[in-house]
């Protein structure tokens, strides 16, 4: 991952995914990197690293679901027939940065 100037690049093999408030800023960035290097530029991202990603730009949210990986971990350990369970969490939780404390981390 690099950070820079309010831009986040991240890097997975050959995927790159560029973050960025400003539109303008991240077509800079593609123009730069697409004149150095041969590359598709695929728009919005809606699968990244095995995550379902979907936005609503109306009321700034990003949500990540794996279900599409879990389903394939599933089948490959033939799993699939299973019965699911359900976990409960608190849906009204919000997760921010200025509210995780260096204690709020465990290292494993």
């Amino acid at each position: 991952m690099f950070i820079q100037n309010s831009v986040i690049i991240t890097v997975y093999v050959d995927d790159f995914l560029l973050v960025k408030k400003n539109k303008s800023a991240i077509q800079n960035i593609k123009q730069c990197l697409n004149d150095t290097f041969k590359m598709s530029d695929l728009n919005s991202v809606f699968y990244y690293l095995g995550m379902k990603v979907k936005q609503n730009c109306t009321e700034h949210t990003i949500c990540l679901t794996q279900t599409a990986y879990i389903n394939k971990v599933l089948q490959t350990f033939q799993q699939s027939q299973t019965v699911s369970v359900d976990t409960f969490m608190n849906f009204d939780a919000v997760l921010m940065k200025e509210f995780i404390t260096q204690a709020d981390i465990t290292v494993i």
